[in-house]
């Protein structure tokens, strides 16, 4: 996938609008989570827990403490693969379905205080996460193929 990342993203324009370019979001990085969990698990089997007690029952948001916009993550990524991606004004609002993007960053002060949640900074995570796709080409030629085809007739690229 990090090829067809590569080779698409400086001919097929990416469609920005105005909220893309203002509206900051919140992401998260898989790591960060799965490790989170591992602690939490590690932690409550211990007697001297560092963590608080009565975490249980509750909701946290786990995210990046950065907040890009929409073009600033895409601009991040394309500067991590070494790509200029070509971009589309459009006049239109995307639709979007999730709560970071409709009502703004996510707050994890509750996560950070209560879980001593401390997410990778996002440039390390964009970093990671690219380098894993492009070893993944290599080291999975034919199962590569078989998305990147998937991608092709859903995206029509």
């Amino acid at each position: 996938l990090g090829d067809v990342y590569k080779r698409q993203s400086e001919k097929t324009p990416i469609e920005i609008d105005e909220n893309s370019k203002k509206r900051k979001l919140s992401f998260v990085y898989s790591e960060d989570v799965a490790n989170q969990i591992t602690q939490i698990m590690e932690k409550k089997a211990e007697q001297n827990s560092e963590l608080e007690q009565g975490i249980e029952y509750q909701s946290y948001n786990l995210a990046f403490e950065e907040t890009p916009t929409l073009l600033e993550f895409i601009q991040r990524v394309a500067e991590t693969f070494g790509v200029r991606p070509k971009y589309r004004e459009v006049e239109k609002n995307a639709k979007s379905f999730y709560p970071s993007v409709e009502c703004g960053p996510l707050c994890i002060k509750k996560a950070q205080r209560h879980l001593k949640w401390k997410p990778t900074p996002i440039d390390l995570a964009i970093k990671k996460t690219s380098e894993f796709y492009m070893e993944a080409d290599e080291k999975y030629p034919v199962e590569n193929k078989n998305v990147e085809h998937e991608l092709r007739k859903k995206i029509k690229i």
